[in-house]
């Protein structure tokens, strides 16, 4: 026999805030909180608890517990003969061997102590006095006992127990017209006459079943001993059961609660699984708990066989097995957590500890800069130094890095001007250009060397926001320097203190007993893998799941689109059969019915797959083509009908990318499962680090524009610092733009800070005051999601990502919870919804305009015009949105182009030609809105007063762009370095502009 434990949710984490979202929809009055709040409301027990009334299994019983054993083992292919009919079997049994066909107990059986007990009570109260409410003696004297019994009820297809335990208690001397059956009562008057004879002593035993006495039976007044002939199921029925007593308007001060339990009989284990069960509930509804986790017991089915057989065969071993079992598992869950969090604290001292020497010795570096920052020095390209535009300053330094790129190539880092008394040089980083100051690269910016980039730079303002910016940042950098200290004076603190981990030897103790009873017991593993599953969400980025019926294999347990339940593969011939693991029943799968997967047994999986599931965290699965020549990989290879495991190298000379170098035949005999390798231990401690923290971090996809990035984690699991202060501009495509680079962030987590946000008096000045059509919502809109979301069941505020259409009839609406979940809600057409607050990326520059007229703020020299009309504004100068950025450019006649909407006349076409002389079109591209801008408009001002963020990109923005390495170099190394937590830098005030005629830069 093979006994497995196997993996469940043991254990629910964040507590506390657990129990405050069950708060926010559930008020839970316990009878400890009434007994705080009125003392003596409540009747106490007798003695405190329960009386537990036990018996020895009689020899048919305990033969029959073999039976059960047996078939425990046996496990059925159809599934009919499951464990709950198993479980329900073994109940019935010790509650009455007659049950199940077997002979009756000759000492009476649990009818006959049941009996006894109730007889005891009843005498023992039969001289109780209640008075009535007008002070006055009632007639009738006596006490109410309360009796459940869930089997062999009145009406049923088994034996009656209830007229049975009538019997025996009328030969107890319990007169037979004092003992009543719920069932008798069918109708709610029959109910209210039996409730009210229950009430003044008329009745003094009443016996019923959870399902028809659990609720709404006031009987309470004169009840003082209450009965569990058997077990229920759940603790709810027991907390309904024992409700029917303890409970305020009882006139008894003590009552008495008696269970029933034959030993050697699945009593013992039900019984223990639902106070188990209780106490988990209890910690969550009290919320008296101060612990962050809360451990939830294990009720598996197999469980349940390992305690059937264990009974059965009556031997301590097996059970004590279980228990050493459950108790290694918790204190490697411990252990685990432990070195976890040790690991974690040692890695973050490591960071610390780098940070904090890389800030130290860059500091000297920046003062010294800082220190010799003259700003009234000017500008020297070379030829002296002498007032100039900013366009004839950009000129004038592409032509000096045009000049001197054959040096740069070279590895020398020639001057290329003198700005502020800085020597400003370049040095070349492959197809990249870094212009920065002398001997401190940190104090620079880079750029790519294709024409469009070295076009779309504003080197001027870039180098002088560089210089500008220098007091501010050395102080940042000094803040950094003693928060790195700090952090590593903590840490180093923490892992000196914690030591071993604490309960080692209590781990080592229970192991070494485990092996002693395995040795008695004569037990192996050879069996354990044939019922061990595994569920749908380890197979997540590492598997296929079936979607189809076809897909399926026997032994799945899988839910159907359309239908409640789930259901489990019994036959995947010809015809394809599923069992309801609830009830049994079968059907027929048709062949495309769609299917999702809830678990697989391990048995039915390959080799290869299997070698899938169990990655280790440092492993991955990749494609060939993202590996070097040479990397040793594991492969799924067919060998016959098998899917196997191949040792690999690869080698991108050959077909597939992959040499077999096992030393077997496969490679002759055999073909590549997929195309996919698997590479152990493939990634850093660093990356592994880095896959942590980006736990709580967004998908890329749950972004909405003008939403700031300041923390960045790419696919292989790399930081990158490069993208800090970058604003999210498409949510199509996943991609970023900083510094008018456009960069794809698919597939990547990050950390964001929100734009500017308005709300109240400012929206109402835009129009948008009470509430809207949920299809005028717009992406950052915060709601409450019971309004974009009919299925809701709270009303916490979301953000909206993509609003729904409105041509869309249910009202599709995609949206984001604080936590970072990304949901879709449907609600009717034509709802409306209150926006709490609107992102200012969501506002159109015509709304910008009047936003910023309400707050007394107005844009001076600066008008909206629409896309359309353009063309009236010939030799204007304007500004118009790209991505993140507004662009300024000339309006300039293009030419003429049929369009089809023109019936084949020509129609004027017209292009914003920018300073850096690229042409916009407007057929293709750029915003409907632009600004016509006014002489004497600031450009760099009225571009600022747009910026899309509303100002806030430039407070999170990293100054250092670091060095890039290719994905292959991130892979090995873990990316590169940056600093753990982006520290903000004041926008720096902008250079004097050129007037409009002379052109000007974008401003970013």
């Amino acid at each position: 026999m093979t006994w497995k434990v196997k993996d469940r949710i043991r254990s629910f984490a964040n507590l506390p805030e657990l129990i405050s979202t069950n708060r926010t929809f559930m008020s839970t009055v316990t009878k400890d909180d009434i007994k705080s709040t009125m003392p003596g409301a409540l009747p106490e027990l007798v003695g405190g608890q329960r009386q537990v009334h036990t018996r020895d299994a009689t020899e048919q019983v305990k033969a029959y517990g073999l039976e059960l054993k047996s078939r425990a083992e046996k496990r059925d292919p159809t599934g009919k003969d499951n464990m709950l009919v198993i479980i329900k079997d073994g109940q019935c049994v010790a509650l009455d061997p007659r049950l199940r066909g077997l002979e009756a107990d000759e000492d009476g059986g649990r009818l006959g102590q049941v009996a006894d007990e109730v007889a005891a009570t009843h005498r023992r109260n039969a001289e109780n006095v209640y008075y009535a409410s007008d002070g006055q003696e009632e007639p009738n004297r006596g006490a109410l006992q309360l009796i459940f019994l869930d089997s062999g009820v009145p009406g049923g297809s088994t034996l009656n127990l209830y007229a049975m335990l009538r019997e025996e208690l009328e030969a107890r001397g319990v007169p037979a017209s004092q003992v009543a059956f719920i069932h008798d009562a069918e109708t709610d008057g029959e109910r209210a006459s039996l409730f009210e004879r229950c009430r003044d002593g008329r009745v003094q035993v009443l016996v019923g079943s959870t399902k028809k006495m659990g609720t709404g039976v006031n009987v309470q007044r004169r009840a003082v001993g209450l009965h569990h002939v058997d077990v229920p199921w759940r603790p709810d029925e027991l907390e309904q059961r024992e409700g029917r007593q303890i409970r305020q308007g009882n006139l008894n001060e003590e009552v008495e609660i008696h269970t029933y339990v034959t030993t050697g009989t699945i009593d013992a284990m039900s019984w223990q699984t639902v106070e188990r069960k209780a106490a988990f509930i209890a910690q969550i509804t009290k919320g008296t708990t101060t612990s962050r986790t809360v451990e939830q017991d294990d009720e598996s089915m197999e469980k349940m066989a390992r305690a059937v057989a264990a009974l059965a065969a009556d031997s301590p071993l097996v059970m004590e097995r279980v228990e050493v079992l459950n108790e290694i598992s918790r204190l490697e869950n411990l252990e685990s957590s432990h070195r976890t969090e040790l690991g974690s604290a040692k890695g973050r001292l490591r960071t610390a500890e780098r940070e904090m020497k890389v800030t130290e010795e860059l500091l000297p570096r920046l003062e010294a800069v800082r220190d010799a920052v003259t700003m009234s020095a000017g500008v020297d390209l070379g030829a002296g130094a002498h007032q100039m535009t900013e366009t004839e300053l950009g000129d004038g330094i592409r032509e000096n890095l045009r000049n001197a790129r054959e040096r740069i190539g070279a590895g020398e880092k020639p001057v290329i001007l003198h700005m502020a008394s800085i020597a400003i040089v370049a040095s070349g980083h492959g197809d990249r250009v870094r212009l920065h100051a002398e001997g401190v690269p940190e104090v620079g910016f880079e750029t790519e060397w294709t024409r469009e980039s070295m076009a779309k730079t504003f080197f001027g303002r870039r180098i002088a926001n560089r210089l500008e910016e220098l007091p501010e940042r050395v102080t940042k950098e000094q803040q950094r320097a003693s928060h790195w200290k700090e952090q590593a004076e903590e840490l180093r603190t923490f892992v000196d203190g914690v030591g071993e981990f604490a309960d080692a030897p209590a781990l080592r103790a229970a192991e070494l007993r485990l092996a002693e009873i395995d040795t008695e017991l004569g037990m192996t593993d050879e069996d354990a893998i044939e019922t061990e599953r595994v569920y749908a969400s380890q197979m997540q980025g590492r598997l296929t799941r079936p979607s189809r019926a076809t897909e399926l294999r026997v032994g799945d347990e899988f839910t159907i689109r359309g239908t409640k339940g789930q259901f489990s593969l019994v036959d995947d011939g010809t015809v394809m059969q599923a069992v309801d693991v609830s009830d049994d029943s079968e059907r027929t799968l048709g062949y495309s019915e769609s299917v999702e997967l809830v678990s697989r047994t391990r048995s039915v999986m390959s080799e290869w797959e299997c070698a899938r599931i169990d990655l280790n965290e440092a492993d991955a699965i990749l494609s060939p083509r993202e590996l070097e020549d040479g990397t040793k990989v594991l492969v799924g290879m067919h060998v016959g009908s098998e899917e196997v495991v191949a040792e690999a190298v690869i080698d991108h000379d050959v077909p597939d990318g992959l040499r077999v170098t096992d030393g077997t035949d496969k490679g002759t005999t055999a073909i590549l499962v997929n195309r996919e390798v698997l590479v152990r231990d493939h990634y850093t401690p660093e990356q592994l680090e880095n896959r942590r923290s980006a736990e709580n971090m967004l998908r890329s996809g749950s972004l909405y524009p003008g939403e700031i990035i300041t923390d960045a984690v790419d696919e292989t699991w790399t930081r990158r610092p490069e993208l800090t202060g970058a604003v999210f501009v498409d949510p199509v495509m996943d991609r970023v733009m900083r510094d008018g680079d456009i960069s794809s962030i698919r597939g990547w987590k990050v950390a964001v800070e929100q734009p500017e946000r308005i709300g109240g008096a400012d929206l109402a000045a835009l129009g948008v005051e009470g509430k809207i059509d949920v299809s005028d919502l717009r992406q950052g809109d915060r709601v409450a999601i019971g309004q974009v979301d009919r299925d809701a069941k709270s009303d916490r505020i979301v953000t909206v990502l993509e609003p729904a259409s409105r041509y869309d009839r249910s009202a599709g609406t995609s949206y984001r919870t604080d936590d970072g979940v990304t949901q879709a809600g449907r609600i009717k057409q034509g709802s409306t919804v209150e926006v709490k607050d609107r992102a200012i990326s969501a506002l159109s520059l015509a709304e910008r305009v009047r936003l910023a007229e309400h707050r007394g703020q107005p844009i001076p020299h600066a008008t909206v015009i629409a896309r359309s009309n353009v063309g009236e504004h010939v030799g204007g100068t304007v500004l118009l949105r790209e991505g993140a950025e507004m662009v300024q450019g000339t309006v300039q006649k293009k030419g003429q182009h049929t369009a089809a909407s023109s019936f084949r006349r020509p129609v004027e076409s017209f292009v914003i030609r920018t300073p850096e002389r690229r042409e916009i079109d407007l057929r293709y591209g750029g915003s409907d809105e632009l600004i016509l801008l006014d002489e004497g408009a600031d450009v760099a001002e009225t571009a600022a007063a747009f910026d899309l963020t509303g100002g806030r990109a430039a407070t999170v923005r990293e100054p250092v762009e670091p060095e890039r390495t290719t994905r292959s170099e991130s892979a090995k190394t873990g990316g590169p370095r940056s600093p753990q937590r982006p520290e903000p830098s004041l926008a720096p005030p902008p250079l004097n502009p050129p007037g409009p005629t002379t052109g000007g830069p974008g401003i970013g």
